[in-house]
């Protein structure tokens, strides 16, 4: 399910609004702690007309006037005081959590009404897709009350079979596993590069690449070497076993945003560009070309007009991909070195800048991830229209197919990871788990296994080939489960 920005953030202030403000607590606040009475009707016609236009929040609104008791009539009996008056402003300012009130209060009563409303707030959240959302509702409940049902609604925020710190306190950017699938390496804003085990998760090496904004690092072929890239505008070669630097591969007046190697490991390829009118803020995309063995550069392709944000070998290492800002994506033929196709990824008013791509595995299909919230994938044969996937919230920032093809993952700025079928585009799971935006994603050789990084600084893994070999089930056509 999709929303747009404005959409869930007037949904989540409505859902804030009815766990403290509902019909019943708003107007009669004196009612509060009551345990029966008459069903007052103004307040059920209040909150009613809530519902008809927003249904989760609504049904919220009716709970909490439940919980709370200023559903019913009559004067106020006695009851407990839930909390001092001055507390409801501080409930909703900052220094003072939920879990904080519920702690200062020795009514039990309240204390499990409260934990029923934030257990409504994070199950409203995750029918919203807001995964983080309901992770920090959960967070603010009162460890005495946790049963089963909060570590039911806990586990459905985070659907990741293992999580490591790959980059603590930094964005992670890149990506990749080596050619063997037997480790992989992520680039960080800490300009660290780490190595990891792919599959107990050991971290076997790191470098500190460059002081800070690590872009990219790629195994070599032979996965003897690592090849990075750096907002200082470097491009750097690396021991992959033991972190120790070997040369600088090229110096750019840019930053250099991307880095690959080809398939068969002949060739280098980082990615950066140049200014041809500063002023006119005319610029122009550079992919620099170097022999793997000898470290000299062969060619140099150019192409786009805004910087380029990642590049790719085709499988059969006779093309090369370049993602744009310039909302295109840019194909050269390697053999004669001239553009063969610019793959538009507009989208009317839509900022729409590409930022990250990968080659289907037979080469015949591109799929590209766009700042407007769109992938796209393109039949390179022109046997079919553009594919276009919808339901990120945000920018997309990485995309990756599965080994057999048949299906693709995208990750985004709604933290979410969204698997989606290559042949009709049909969403088959949406993963939750990070709390950042997604950069990068890297697949196991066999399927089996889907790894990420994010803005929030973790590597986490997927066990998607399961997940995709069970049948989901789909509540209210809001979020998957399986």
């Amino acid at each position: 399910m999709r929303h747009s920005k404005t959409t869930r953030f007037v949904a989540m202030l409505l859902i804030l609004g009815c766990l403290t403000a509902s019909c019943g607590m708003l107007l009669y606040p004196e009612r509060r702690g009551q345990d029966s009475g008459s069903i007052d009707p103004v307040v059920v016609i209040l909150d009613g007309i809530g519902l008809l236009f927003w249904v989760v929040p609504g049904l919220i609104a009716f709970g909490v006037d439940i919980y709370t008791g200023t559903i019913y009539e009559g004067p106020f009996d006695g009851g407990v005081v839930l909390w001092p008056p001055s507390g409801e402003q501080a409930l909703l300012g900052a220094g003072c959590s939920v879990a904080d009130k519920v702690a200062r209060t020795d009514d039990a009563a309240w204390a499990a009404r409260a934990y029923r409303a934030q257990l409504g707030a994070a199950e409203a959240a995750l029918r919203l897709d807001e995964a983080r959302t309901a992770a920090d509702w959960l967070a603010e409940t009162p460890p005495a009350q946790r049963g089963w049902e909060w570590r039911w609604l806990t586990s459905r925020t985070d659907a990741s079979a293992r999580t490591l710190e790959a980059h603590p306190g930094a964005v992670a950017y890149g990506l990749r596993r080596s050619a063997d699938g037997a480790r992989l390496v992520s680039a960080g804003h800490d300009g660290v590069a780490r190595v990891f085990d792919a599959g107990t998760g050991e971290r076997l090496a790191e470098t500190q690449a460059q002081e800070r904004g690590l872009n990219a690092a790629v195994f070599t072929a032979d996965g003897e070497r690592l090849v990075t890239a750096g907002g200082d505008g470097a491009a750097r070669i690396f021991d992959a076993h033991t972190g120790a630097p070997l040369a600088e591969l090229w110096r750019s007046e840019q930053t250099v945003s991307c880095v690959d190697v080809s398939p068969d490991g002949r060739l280098l390829a980082a990615s950066s560009y140049h200014w041809l009118n500063r002023e006119l803020f005319e610029l122009e995309g550079l992919v620099r070309l170097f022999d793997a063995d000898t470290l000299e550069p062969v060619a140099t392709l150019r192409g786009g007009s805004k910087p380029i944000a990642m590049i790719r070998f085709a499988p059969d290492g006779r093309r090369l991909a370049a993602a744009c800002w310039d909302a295109r994506v840019h194909v050269w033929d390697l053999d004669d070195e001239t553009p063969t196709a610019a793959l538009s990824m507009e989208h009317g008013e839509r900022y729409s800048a590409v930022d990250a791509l990968d080659w289907s595995p037979d080469g015949t299909r591109l799929a590209a991830a766009c700042k407007s919230g769109e992938v796209r994938v393109f039949d390179l044969e022109g046997a079919a229209a553009p594919l276009t996937l919808t339901g990120h919230d945000g920018y997309v920032g990485g995309v990756v197919f599965g080994p057999d093809g048949a299906w693709l993952a995208s990750g985004g700025q709604d933290a979410t990871l969204r698997v989606w079928a290559a042949d009709d585009g049909a969403p088959l799971a949406v993963l939750p788990g990070h709390r950042g935006m997604l950069h990068g994603l890297a697949v196991d050789p066999d399927g089996a296994r889907l790894h990420s990084v994010s803005a929030d600084g973790t590597l986490r893994t997927w066990d998607v080939g399961a997940r995709l070999a069970q049948r989901p089930l789909v509540l209210d056509g809001a979020y998957t489960l399986a």
